[in-house]
């Protein structure tokens, strides 16, 4: 079959909109299923975001009605809230009991916080005891569960049989079901790699300060991971809700994208994997050491009595995570505000075919158009695309339509060889006088 005949050419009007239809339905159909096709289509959102949202910060999203193009514009947080960081390390006037604290040395420290009215308090050490005063287990156990909040870490790890996920977990969890994006790609874990770890019992939330079975890299740390049915964040995230004073039901969680804390404004970059990036930064010394809130002074008492940040004890022994936790804490402190999110949706399926359909037609019909008034048509088309972008905030796809262009284009260029060749066979056979 010839090429004229294939695109058309003296075909009848129905004719040439069905083959420029069926090709934007195909585009239309590879759009959902080839990557290709959706990487093309995502660099056209990109040129467009630049031109119609010339200030944005971020375009995300796959351009689908499951996960639509965002364009988010983002802001520095004013004022900064420095993390407080009570610093946990080996005595050299033999305050503490033994090192690592024991479960009445972190006894006494939360007692002296709470006479002090400190609202909420991260436990970012190692909890864990073999061989722990039961007593002070249970004096442990009630300060914990007299602050606002409280919150415990524990070290996590994938094993081969799973464990039902421990009650401070699961205070401090979200359904999987209401996260969106591939939970799939997020780190597993089935139990504690430490059994015996305090966690709280009644009032605290539990996070994880590693996970056992992950390397570890320094420009990023693990903040969220799947346990069965739940997602579990890190302790310092946690500290984060806690200074934030935001719920677990209002955070909106998109894997590979962010998690972003609405009551605040704060939105933490989370990659495919659970993890966020960790800036640059030099730290700075901690506020104080724990052994300063042994018969505290004025001066002390004044450091920790506000009432409107949550105090961070960390502990600081060589292996531990503390590094890590205090740059998670600063990094997080300093992380954008979205100040604009721009939510590209689609239409309908059957709007989307609809409108392709009425496209296809008109690009037949401007065929007979004279020059100018095709100009206008054309122009008003795109007008029309780009005014239900920005102020619509509607996704029509660009990939079907640019294909039905270029097979009525072709089908065009077609006729014209066509009538091209049969006036020149004209003139061949036309009698000599």
């Amino acid at each position: 079959m010839k090429l004229n005949d294939v695109l058309n050419a003296g075909k009848p009007l129905w004719q040439r909109v069905a083959l420029a239809f069926v090709g934007a339905l195909v585009m239309w159909f590879l759009l959902a299923y080839a990557p290709v096709v959706r990487q093309v289509e995502r660099g056209c959102s990109r040129v467009i975001a630049w031109v119609l949202f010339p200030r944005h910060d971020l375009h995300e999203g796959e351009g689908t009605r499951a996960d639509p193009f965002r364009i988010e514009t983002l802001q520095a947080p004013a004022p900064v809230v420095p993390p407080f960081v009570i610093g946990i390390k080996e005595s050299e006037q033999s305050v503490f009991d033994v090192y690592p604290l024991s479960a009445s040395d972190y006894a006494v420290l939360l007692q002296e916080l709470h006479l002090n009215e400190v609202p909420r308090v991260m436990l970012g050490g190692n909890l864990a005891w073999t061989d722990a005063d039961p007593f002070a287990l249970d004096a442990l156990e009630q300060l914990s569960g007299k602050f606002e909040r409280c919150i415990t870490s524990a070290a996590v790890m994938r094993a081969a049989t799973d464990a039902a996920v421990p009650a401070a977990f699961l205070r401090a969890s979200v359904a999987v079901a209401d996260v969106k994006g591939d939970v799939l790609s997020l780190p597993r874990v089935s139990q504690l790699a430490l059994p015996q770890t305090f966690l709280g019992q009644e009032k605290t939330w539990a996070g994880f300060s590693r996970i056992e079975t992950l390397e570890t890299n320094p420009a990023t740390t693990y903040i969220v991971a799947r346990w069965g049915d739940r997602l579990i964040f890190s302790s310092t995230f946690l500290a984060l809700l806690a200074q934030e004073q935001v719920e677990l039901e209002e955070l909106k969680i998109r894997v590979g994208h962010s998690i972003q804390l609405p009551r605040s404004g704060k939105r933490i970059g989370l990659d495919v994997y659970g993890r966020a990036s960790l800036d640059p930064i030099t730290l700075p010394a901690v506020d104080l050491q724990a052994e300063m809130l042994i018969r505290p002074e004025p001066a002390t008492l004044a450091l920790i009595n506000d009432k409107n940040r949550i105090v961070h004890l960390l502990d600081q022994a060589d292996g531990s995570p503390s590094e890590e936790q205090q740059r998670c804490l600063w990094t997080m402190a300093q992380a954008p505000l979205l100040r604009q999110s721009v939510l590209l949706v689609r239409l309908p399926g059957w709007a989307e075919i609809l409108l392709c359909a009425a496209f296809c037609l008109q690009l037949i019909t401007m065929g007979s158009m004279q020059a100018w008034t095709r100009f206008i048509a054309v122009a008003l088309l795109l007008v029309l695309w780009l005014l239900a972008v920005r102020f619509a905030h509607t996704w029509i796809p660009l990939s079907p339509l640019g294909t039905a262009v270029v097979i009525v284009m072709m089908g065009g260029r077609a006729r014209n060889g066509g009538a091209f060749g049969r006036k020149k066979i004209g003139r061949i056979e036309q009698p000599a006088n």
